[in-house]
């Protein structure tokens, strides 16, 4: 298996100098077990657990995103691209991760402390708005690797003819996520001249209580991303409404929840930018 360092002395040896320490790689910490009466549990699932009403958040209002109250401590992270490169333009709207941001971060390309985000997924989307086309001369190269610095899938991407928000999927040839275990992923904009811009955080999967599972396989999918998104599941509250929104395009409701959740995310920049149908990947490895 490729060992992270090795993408060192690749384009992208500006980002990954920043992911590194005189120590190595910067640690990924799960969150820290504690116990609940006499059963070991971990901040992030207990989130997700019975113990909090499900329902607390009307699933008939707006949806809005409600970060997790027991999480690991914030990681470093970097949501938005910086300036533009070569022929990569960013004079309009820098490259985005679709991630919650705090309220004092939304104008800085920074990097800073961001919390690990959650999902339920074996084999999650990741979200991105791409301020330029993705082209076989300007593509995206998307990164996944272990807390180990290890690759877990890596590809490279294009097949777009504007700006707009993508997808990548990590498909089922992949080893699924393993639960409370923390994975760091990648996605940059390969410009001209090897110059790049790039997006980096941490995801995190947690398994689903069997209470929410019920509630979950009784609701629509409208409804199902509501309840995701009021217990701090991000990623997959985003991936429901979104694929949603691709195949219902002219429901208004699903617009104005869309909105919701991003504006309750600290994300109304790309509330406007069309979903795109992306990506041909034409370049993939383990």
């Amino acid at each position: 298996m490729k060992r992270y360092n090795f993408l060192i002395q690749s384009t992208a040896s500006t980002l990954l100098l920043l992911l590194f320490s005189s120590s190595g790689w910067l640690a990924i910490q799960p969150a820290e077990s504690r116990f609940l009466g006499n059963q070991l549990v971990s901040p992030v699932a207990d989130r997700v657990s019975a113990e909090f009403n499900l329902v607390q958040a009307s699933i008939r209002d707006p949806i809005r995103f409600i970060p997790p109250t027991a999480q690991a401590a914030p990681t470093r992270g970097r949501s938005r691209g910086g300036a533009s490169r070569g022929n990569c333009s960013m004079a309009e709207q820098p490259l985005m991760a679709l991630v919650p941001n705090a309220a004092d971060d939304r104008e800085t390309m920074a990097t800073v402390a961001t919390p690990i985000t959650l999902t339920t997924a074996s084999h999650p989307t990741f979200w991105f708005y791409v301020p330029t086309a993705l082209t076989s001369d300007r593509p995206a190269e998307f990164w996944l690797l272990d807390a180990d610095g290890s690759y877990v899938y890596t590809s490279l991407l294009h097949g777009t003819d504007t700006a707009g928000i993508v997808k990548v999927t990590l498909p089922n040839t992949v080893s699924p996520l393993e639960p409370e275990k923390p994975y760091r992923w990648i996605f940059q904009l390969i410009c001209e001249t090897g110059a790049t811009v790039d997006v980096w955080g941490e995801i995190q999967r947690v398994d689903l209580s069997p209470t929410l599972k019920a509630q979950l396989a009784q609701s629509s999918h409208r409804d199902q991303s509501a309840l995701y998104a009021a217990q701090g599941i991000w990623l997959d509250a985003l991936t429901t409404l979104a694929e949603l929104r691709l195949s219902e395009p002219t429901n208004t409701a699903l617009v104005t929840d869309w909105r919701s959740l991003l504006q309750s995310a600290h994300l109304a920049e790309v509330i406007n930018h069309p979903l795109l149908p992306c990506c041909q990947a034409f370049t993939e490895a383990p």
